[in-house]
């Protein structure tokens, strides 16, 4: 489980905020963060995986905070966004023995599997990926370490169709298989509709719902668009 007590994130010369009190997040299989951009998804994934401190409060995983005991757990959650950068030198392969090589856990079983469902090929240096393929061997690097809480922060939304299926199909498994969380930053609702378990909406800063898809379905009559909808800022573009 892992839980924000209190949590208030502010920055100087900027108007945005976040205030999140008192909320667990305790449920397996994929949960998807949704919300316009602005919103405040990707700080609050950077406040949950320790890589920046609130303001007041803290965020507690398995009796740590993840911003005050960070090296002690940070190979048990890990961020995979756009601002994770690779060494751009190295080939496909070299990049993952060189974090293999680093890294106290590693799945070999899981490595294989997705190289070849993602069809990465080792020989091509990271600088001539495309962006599909650099989050394709971003999630493959991440998932084969065996973290206990993935963050994905939006690098999914590039992928076509059948590749992000098989994305979410084997993070859901994931989930379950390894008693894991994975959270997900997206604004691809159907996605969302067919993949995720459990739904975070954030508007400015605050979360305004935080459930079971099935539970808040129920609760206000509407598919999870329709939902979204409801709760998203009137006076944002």
């Amino acid at each position: 489980m892992i839980s924000c007590q209190n949590l208030y994130f502010t920055q100087k010369n900027s108007a945005f905020k976040a205030t999140i009190t008192n909320i667990k997040f305790e449920h397996k299989g994929i949960t998807a963060f949704i919300g316009q951009n602005g919103s405040g998804k990707t700080t609050l994934f950077k406040l949950l995986s320790g890589l920046i401190k609130p303001t007041s409060g803290y965020i507690d995983y398995d009796g740590s905070d993840v911003f005050m005991d960070y090296e002690e757990i940070k190979d048990k959650i890990h961020l995979i966004s756009d601002q994770l950068n690779l060494y751009s030198h190295l080939t496909v392969t070299e990049h993952i023995n060189l974090i293999k090589s680093i890294s106290p856990i590693w799945s070999e079983e899981l490595e294989v599997k997705l190289s070849e469902n993602f069809k990465l090929s080792g020989a091509v240096k990271i600088e001539q990926l495309s962006n599909g393929q650099l989050a394709k061997l971003k999630l493959l690097i991440s998932l084969s370490r065996m973290p206990k809480i993935v963050l994905i922060d939006e690098i999914i939304n590039d992928l076509d169709l059948n590749t992000r299926e098989y994305i979410y199909e084997a993070l859901d498994n994931y989930t379950y298989e390894n008693d894991s969380f994975v959270f997900v930053a997206t604004n691809i609702i159907e996605d969302m509709e067919r993949y995720a378990s459990n739904i975070v909406i954030l508007n400015e800063g605050t979360i305004v719902e935080n459930d079971t898809l099935d539970n808040l379905k129920e609760k206000h009559s509407l598919n999870l668009e329709g939902i979204y909808k409801k709760f998203i800022s009137k006076d944002k573009k």
